[in-house]
């Protein structure tokens, strides 16, 4: 996965400039503005933000814990995993204001969140990352990167921990 741009990434915080922030997406545009530092005082998921030098959020990605029931996953993966939910890592929301669409930010953070995963998973059980796609749109943009569809569940994708070192 190439990564060829440097932009620094920061927990979230109240300091971060949030209101101006516009991806296109209603629903993303507020779980920044309104739930993303609540759910991190809670420990619900944690957000990372892209922002200008003023502070201006200009991409963000949030992180949960998540777990999936191994039925749902293809039957290539599953003949190799116990009968019994699989530990996964939940990339939640990620988005990049329209002012910064199509710079490469959108695959900036998300291999950062792919990279932050995988130091997770030398902790802790992590089998892979789920994400649920807002759209195809959305799901074409992670299967490029190698998710895969999960069982029933077309706009629900995964990606193993063990793909993500291979590539990273």
């Amino acid at each position: 996965m190439p990564r060829n741009i440097q932009w620094p990434i920061e927990e979230l915080t109240k300091r971060h400039l949030r209101t101006t922030f516009d991806c296109g997406e209603p629903a993303l545009n507020d779980y920044l503005k309104k739930f993303a530092l609540q759910n991190a005082k809670n420990n619900v998921s944690k957000t990372f933000v892209v922002v200008s030098p003023e502070a201006k959020v200009l991409g963000f990605y949030s992180l949960s814990a998540a777990n999936i029931d191994v039925e749902s996953l293809p039957s290539d993966i599953r003949k190799k995993l116990p009968h019994y939910p699989i530990p996964m890592a939940r990339l939640t929301r990620l988005a990049v204001d329209q002012s910064m669409q199509g710079q490469g930010l959108g695959e900036f953070i998300l291999i950062d969140s792919l990279q932050r995963c995988v130091k997770l998973a030398k902790e802790m059980g992590i089998f892979g990352v789920l994400v649920d796609a807002k759209h195809e749109k959305a799901k074409h943009f992670y299967q490029k990167y190698g998710f895969r569809e999960v069982v029933s569940q077309p706009l629900t994708l995964f990606l193993p921990i063990k793909t993500i070192i291979a590539s990273l």
